[in-house]
């Protein structure tokens, strides 16, 4: 997929779409969890985009887009011992008593996940983790579901129910400074709860 220069961005990085550019003070995480992100193709050059900021965090990762035209993902070669899938259930999950090692989680809007899990009968197959409603915090997207969050948000409640509170309490803090230099950017300030 095309990357956005930095004309067309106004000025912005490139990498993290920001202004001041927030690359240079992202600590480089190495957790236990790797996780890796199918994102729908619309979410990739959406300025909003969080996975971008996680990401930077957590070089070890993987981005994969998904729905790109003569680009298909074979979602069963993600798939190792031991994956889970982030996705929504009824209730959330408890603490694993195992942890997984590697964690898929879908990128795009409620609509665009759901429909990317139905689709990949890959991910239907795997145990879930499910997370707890978030508590408000600042936002760029409104969020239509109570349970709703930014995927960055739901990396970090991932590594905080599988025991690495250090690296979700790192990436909250990157989510909120991210969002917040975002937020100066389009000229108006955070409103808590507000969306993604």
């Amino acid at each position: 997929m095309r990357s956005r220069s930095a004309e067309e961005l106004g000025g912005r990085c490139p990498r993290c779409y920001l202004l001041p550019c927030l690359c240079s003070e992202v600590p480089v995480l190495k957790p236990r969890l790797e996780v890796v992100v199918i994102r729908h193709f619309l979410e990739a050059l959406k300025g909003t985009n969080s996975v971008r900021w996680a990401m930077l965090a957590l070089p070890n990762s993987q981005v994969h887009e998904w729905g790109l035209l003569n680009a298909r993902l074979n979602v069963d070669q993600l798939v190792t011992p031991d994956t889970w899938v982030l996705f929504p259930t009824a209730h959330p999950t408890p603490t694993p008593t195992v942890p997984p090692k590697r964690l898929l989680v879908l990128d795009g809007s409620w609509t665009q996940a759901r429909r990317m899990y139905q689709r990949i009968p890959a991910l239907r197959a795997l145990p879930k983790l499910s997370l707890p409603p978030p508590p408000p915090r600042p936002r760029l997207r409104a969020e239509h579901l109570e349970s709703g969050m930014s995927t960055m948000e739901a990396i970090a409640g991932a590594y905080e129910l599988v025991g690495e509170p250090k690296v979700a309490d790192v990436l909250l803090k990157l989510f909120l400074e991210a969002v917040a230099r975002m937020q100066r950017i389009r000229g108006r300030r955070t409103v808590p709860g507000t969306g993604s």
